[in-house]
């Protein structure tokens, strides 16, 4: 799961991090993917669902669809990732 995580930071951080025009346009790139830890942060925080995605997802949105598109695939996948392992202790 934690593979994942990463692999999903690396993605947002080459789309989002790296673009000199999002981050003129979006002012707190730096703050949630301006490196790659501060990345896999966002989407842990992100695949949580803490507060952090509402004020997360509108700029991206604006800015860059096909990142906000990537956040939501990642929910989607690691959720179920995250539920599919607990249903399996469960029924161990």
């Amino acid at each position: 799961l934690f593979l994942f995580l990463f692999i999903f930071a690396v993605i947002v951080c080459t789309m989002v991090g790296q673009d000199i025009d999002i981050r003129r346009e979006w002012s707190d790139a730096d703050l949630y993917v301006g490196s790659l830890w501060k990345a896999v942060l966002t989407i842990l925080q992100v695949f949580t669902i803490d507060r952090i995605s509402a004020s997360l997802g509108q700029p991206l949105m604006s800015i860059s669809p096909p990142t906000a598109a990537m956040l939501v695939m990642s929910v989607i996948f690691l959720n179920f990732g995250c539920i599919n392992i607990l249903v399996a202790v469960m029924v161990e």
